[in-house]
C-alpha cells in the first residue's frame, strides 16, 4: 500500500516536472522563434506587430509586453541595397600568358553633383567581370569603366531605390585616341568630353573625362563626333586639322582642337574650390547643377558685365567679370571679392488692376542704373537702399525706400500703378485690314478693322508725335502722327499713310498640286510673319520693299521653292518656284529632323521631313546660301547648297 502509494507520487511528480519544463519550452518558443503565422515566416521580410487590445490584469500586460518586445519593427529591417552591376567582356584571353591580367577601373558618377559616389579596381585575366557597385537612389548617375587606361563607352542611369540594374560593356572594339590642342593642363583636367558613335542605329552621346594629358582613348565601333561638354545640352564640337568633325579611330592619335574657345572658371573660399552654380547676366544660374568649375564660352565670358553665382554655403553672390578675367583659360573667382546678394520679392495689394502695369525697377539711391523685377515681380540685389519705381513713368513710385539685407529676402506688398487707357480714331482707315497701333513701344489691344484702338500709354501723346500703325496679317509698319490729343477724355487721332498704301497681291505657283504658303522677311517696313495663305494682299507704304519666301508641298513634303523680293508696283505678282532638284540622304536611322535653309540676309526657311531610309528629294531655291540639318541626337550638320546628293552621317 505504502509502496503504490510512493510510486503514484512519483509518477506525479514527474507529470508535474515534465508539464513545466513543457510551458517553458513554450515560452521559449514563443518568445524566440517566429511562428508559423508570423510575418516572418511568410515573406522573409519582418512587419510591425499589430496593436494589442488592452488588458486589465499586470500579469497580462506584463507577458504581452514581453512579446511584444521581441516583435521586429520596421525600423529592424534591412536597408533595401540600390546597385549597379558592371559585366565587363573582353576578346579570348591567351592562356598560355601568366601577365596577361586587365586593369579594369570602374567608378560611378552622381551627376547633378559631379561627384564620385562609387569606385571599383579589379585584376582579370577571364573573358568576363562582374562587379556590384553600391550607389545612391533617386538620382542620375554615370557608369564609366576603363581598362588598362582605355575608356568604354559610358552609361547613364536612374534607380529606385532597391533596385539592381546590369550594365554591360564590351572592351573588343577599335580604340580611338583623341588629342585636344589648344588646352592648358589645368583646363584639361577639368573637362569632359561627349561622344556620338555613328555606327548606331540610335545615336546618343555618351560623356567621359579628359585629363590633364589633354589626351583620351575610348573603344568605339566606328566613326564618331566628339565635343567639349558645357552643360546637358550644350557642347563645342571638335574639329580635325582639316575642319571636319566626322571621326575615325585608327592606328595615330587624332588631333583636334574646339570649334570655340571654351575656359573654366573656378569658385574659391578660402582658396579652396566650392562648388557652385554660375552664370553670366541676364541668365540666371542653374540651381539644380553644382560644379567645381563651371565651362563656358569664353566670347560669352568676355562680353559680360557681371556674373551670379550660387554656393550652397554663401547663398547668391555678384561681381565684375573685370575683376577676375584673364588670358588665360582657367579663370579663378574669389568669392570674399563677391557681393552678397539679398532677394527683393514685391506682391500687389488690393488694388483692382484696371489696364497694364509697368514692370518695376530698383535703382539703388545714389546709383542711376536700375533692375528690372520682370514679369514674378523679383530680383536678386546687392545689399543697400533702394528705390522701387514703376518703368517708364516718371511721377509713379512704388516705394521711396527699401532697404536689401545680404543673404535675406525682403517681401514687400505695394499698389499696382494701372496705367491710363486711351481710344485712338484712325483717320480714313482702308476696309478689310485688320490694324494695330504701336507707340512707345506699346501695341494697342487686338485689331481693329474699323480703325479703333485701345492702348495703355504711360504718358500723354501730344499733337505732332510720331507714331505707327500696323497691318497684323502682314506685319507691316505704317508711320502715322496724332493730329488731336484730349487729355481729359484720353482720347485721341492720328492720320496715317495706310490710306494711300500700294497693294500687291502675292499669287503662289506650285510644283505640284500644292498649297503654297508665304513667309515675309523682316525688314524696315515689318516684322516676319510665318505661314500666310497665297493669293496673299500686301500693302507697302510708297517706296517700301519687302521679301519672302515661299514654301511648297510635293508628294506631301514641305519644300522650299522661291526667295523673292517685291515692292510697291501694286497688282497682281506670281511667284514660280526657281531652282533645282537635290538628293537628301540619311545614313542612319534618326526618329526626326530638321532642315534650315539659309537664304539671304541670313533668314531662314525651316522644313519638317520626317527621316527615311529612301533617298528623299530636297529642291534647293536659288538664293540659298547653306542648308543645316538639325537630327538629334547628333550636332547640326551644314552642306553646301551646289551639291547634288546631302548625307546626313
Amino acid at each position: 500500500m505504502d509502496n503504490s502509494r510512493q510510486n503514484k507520487n512519483r509518477t506525479t511528480a514527474i507529470a508535474v516536472v515534465a508539464g513545466l519544463v513543457a510551458a517553458l519550452w513554450l515560452v521559449l518558443r514563443g518568445t524566440t522563434t517566429p511562428s508559423p503565422e508570423s510575418p516572418t515566416s511568410r515573406s522573409g521580410i519582418p512587419e510591425p506587430a499589430a496593436t494589442a487590445p488592452p488588458t486589465v490584469t499586470g500579469e497580462a500586460e506584463t507577458s504581452q509586453r514581453s512579446e511584444h518586445a521581441n516583435t521586429p519593427t520596421l525600423s529592424d529591417r534591412p536597408a533595401l541595397r540600390t546597385e549597379v552591376v558592371f559585366d565587363v567582356s573582353f576578346a579570348t584571353p591567351n592562356a598560355h600568358r601568366t601577365d596577361a591580367a586587365r586593369t579594369v577601373e570602374m567608378r560611378v558618377v552622381r551627376v547633378d553633383r559631379d561627384l564620385v559616389v562609387g569606385t571599383a579596381t579589379r585584376e582579370c585575366r577571364g573573358e568576363h567581370l562582374r562587379e556590384p557597385i553600391e550607389v545612391p537612389p533617386e538620382c542620375w548617375l554615370r557608369a564609366e569603366v576603363r581598362v588598362d587606361g582605355t575608356h568604354l563607352p559610358s552609361r547613364a542611369i536612374h534607380l529606385l531605390e532597391g533596385e539592381q540594374y546590369e550594365l554591360e560593356f564590351d572592351c573588343r572594339g577599335p580604340v580611338a585616341r583623341l588629342h585636344v590642342n589648344d588646352l592648358s593642363p589645368a583646363l584639361a583636367d577639368q573637362l569632359r568630353l561627349a561622344f556620338v558613335d555613328l555606327t548606331r542605329a540610335d545615336p546618343r552621346p555618351f560623356e567621359l573625362p579628359l585629363g590633364r594629358d589633354a589626351v583620351v582613348a575610348c573603344r568605339l565601333d566606328g566613326p564618331f563626333r566628339a565635343g567639349i561638354v558645357l552643360d546637358a545640352d550644350d557642347r563645342v564640337p571638335l574639329l580635325d586639322r582639316a575642319g571636319g568633325a566626322d571621326l575615325a579611330p585608327g592606328a595615330t592619335t587624332i588631333e583636334v582642337i574646339p570649334a570655340e574657345t571654351v575656359l573654366g572658371l573656378i569658385v574659391r573660399r578660402r582658396q579652396r574650390p566650392i562648388a557652385a552654380a554660375i552664370a553670366f547676366s541676364p541668365r540666371e544660374p542653374d540651381e539644380e547643377n553644382l560644379a567645381e568649375c563651371a565651362i563656358r564660352r569664353r566670347r560669352d565670358a568676355e562680353a559680360a558685365v557681371t556674373i551670379d553665382v550660387r554656393a550652397p554655403a554663401l547663398g547668391w553672390l555678384r561681381g565684375r567679370v573685370a575683376d577676375f578675367a584673364s588670358p588665360a583659360d582657367l579663370w579663378s573667382i574669389d568669392s570674399e571679392r563677391l557681393d552678397r546678394l539679398g532677394e527683393l520679392v514685391v506682391n500687389w495689394d488690393e488694388t483692382p488692376v484696371t489696364a497694364r502695369v509697368p514692370f518695376l525697377v530698383a535703382t539703388r539711391i545714389g546709383d542711376d542704373r536700375g533692375t528690372g523685377l520682370g514679369r514674378n515681380r523679383s530680383a536678386r540685389l546687392v545689399a543697400g537702399d533702394y528705390r522701387l519705381t514703376f518703368e517708364g513713368v516718371a511721377d509713379a513710385v512704388a516705394a521711396e525706400f527699401v532697404r536689401i539685407a545680404a543673404g535675406e529676402t525682403t517681401r514687400l506688398t505695394v499698389t499696382p500703378f494701372s496705367l491710363p487707357r486711351w481710344s485712338v480714331r484712325l483717320l480714313d482707315p482702308p476696309p478689310g485690314l485688320a490694324l494695330g497701333l504701336l507707340h512707345d513701344g506699346t501695341y494697342s489691344y487686338g485689331s481693329s478693322t474699323h480703325g479703333t484702338f485701345e492702348i495703355d500709354l504711360a504718358a500723354a501723346p501730344r499733337v505732332g508725335d510720331a507714331t505707327q500703325v500696323l497691318a497684323h496679317t502682314q506685319q507691316t509698319f505704317f508711320p502715322a502722327e496724332f493730329v488731336a490729343v484730349d487729355t481729359g477724355t484720353r482720347r485721341a487721332t492720328v492720320r496715317s499713310a495706310i490710306g494711300s498704301a500700294i497693294v500687291t497681291r502675292l499669287v503662289g505657283v506650285p510644283l505640284q498640286t500644292g498649297p503654297t504658303r508665304f513667309a515675309l522677311l523682316p525688314s524696315t517696313a515689318g516684322l516676319r510673319v510665318n505661314d500666310l495663305p497665297s493669293p496673299l494682299d500686301v500693302p507697302l507704304p510708297a517706296g517700301a520693299t519687302r521679301h519672302g519666301l515661299m514654301i511648297d508641298r510635293v508628294d506631301d513634303r514641305p519644300q522650299l521653292t522661291r526667295w523673292f523680293e517685291f515692292g510697291t508696283d501694286g497688282g497682281e505678282v506670281s511667284i514660280t518656284p526657281n531652282g533645282r532638284w537635290a538628293t537628301l540622304r540619311f545614313a542612319r536611322k534618326l526618329d526626326s529632323a530638321r532642315i534650315l535653309c539659309e537664304g539671304p540676309g541670313g533668314e531662314l526657311a525651316q522644313l519638317a521631313i520626317p527621316p527615311s531610309e529612301q533617298p528623299i528629294p530636297l529642291f534647293v531655291a536659288a538664293g540659298t546660301t547653306a542648308i543645316h540639318v538639325d537630327a538629334p541626337p547628333l550636332e547640326r550638320q551644314t552642306f553646301e547648297p551646289t551639291l547634288a546628293e546631302i548625307v546626313v552621317r
